[in-house]
């Protein structure tokens, strides 16, 4: 018996691998300093990013304080600069994180400069990922 595979089966096919596969390379979505202290919703298996405002020439950089069981950081952060180029403007600080396991993790983080050990952040950030 001969079976046939119909051009509508095919791309059905293709277009649920590329729904379920793209953001296993690829940030799914990101988080901005617009949603500090709100709640997002991921997939275990999802990347997402983190893209936060820094001036990196002031020796400030933003800095992961949380402990995440629910999420895996990937890699080191990026920089990349602003749309705006100007002498002692701003970057962006972009982390990469992967959903690995159901739960709520609260994702922390501050800007502070490395060798303060006994000074407060300049600033903080945090949002709530709700893995499912």
């Amino acid at each position: 018996m001969k079976r046939t595979i119909s051009y509508l089966t095919v791309s059905g096919i293709v277009c649920a691998l590329f729904l379920t596969g793209c953001c296993r390379s690829r940030p799914c979505f990101s988080i901005t300093e617009e949603d500090m202290n709100m709640n997002r919703i991921a997939s275990v298996g999802d990347v997402f990013e983190v893209r936060l405002k820094a001036q990196l020439g002031t020796g400030y950089g933003w800095k992961v304080v949380s402990d995440n069981r629910e999420l895996k950081q990937l890699g080191d952060p990026e920089q990349t600069p602003s749309d705006e180029v100007k002498v002692g403007g701003f970057n962006y600080q972009i982390f990469r994180f992967r959903a690995v396991r159901r739960g709520k993790s609260v994702l922390k983080m501050d800007y502070v400069q490395p060798w303060e050990k006994d000074f407060p952040p300049a600033k903080t950030f945090s949002v709530t990922v709700q893995v499912e």
